[in-house]
């Protein structure tokens, strides 16, 4: 029953942090000053992140816990502090891009230990379930890595145009269009 117990402990972990990164990728989304390219992806994500919380709620509830409130409190408090902080730097959008990387694989991580549980407990279901949260956390991480350098260009070149808008801003508006087509 002990490992049990523990289970439940992880799944509302795993509960908080999903509901913490939905936060965190609604603000992405929403940032008009993000390069579209991250904010499109996020859009994307957010969808996944949402339904993979409600896929750990259901586990919760079939095991007859719920999701600790507190810490889903505790979550979202911590989400919105590193948000703020992002904003007070220069470089926000860089910064939001680098946490994304390491969320995605302390997520990986997360569904890992959580697989292994589910299996050692006999829940095979969940257990698969797991496996598919994985394939998707891993999918968003190479996406992340793929597209690194591209948002970070696209980053820059958005700095150096505001320094002097007059000269850069057709030049920015022409590799922000060649750089969609290769997406």
């Amino acid at each position: 029953m002990k490992a049990q117990t523990e289970f439940i402990h992880w799944l509302r972990s795993a509960y908080a942090m999903e509901k913490a990164r939905e936060l965190v990728l609604a603000r992405q989304r929403d940032d008009e000053k993000a390069p579209p390219l991250f904010r499109q992806q996020a859009a994307r994500h957010l969808l996944d992140t949402q339904r993979h919380a409600a896929i750990v709620a259901a586990c919760l509830h079939d095991l007859g816990a719920s999701a600790s409130s507190l810490r889903n409190t505790l979550a979202r408090g911590v989400a919105r502090m590193k948000n703020a902080a992002r904003h007070t730097t220069g470089d926000r959008h860089i910064s939001a891009l680098l946490s994304a990387c390491a969320s995605e694989h302390f997520e990986i991580a997360c569904f890992s230990a959580l697989r292994t549980c589910a299996q050692r407990l006999g829940l095979s279901q969940f257990a698969l379930t797991c496996g598919e949260i994985i394939r998707e956390e891993k999918r968003m991480a190479a996406w992340l890595e793929q597209h690194l350098p591209k948002i970070v260009s696209a980053c820059l070149d958005l700095r150096e145009m505001e320094k002097s808008p007059a000269k850069k801003a057709r030049q920015f508006i022409d590799f922000i269009h060649l750089r969609h087509r290769d997406y």
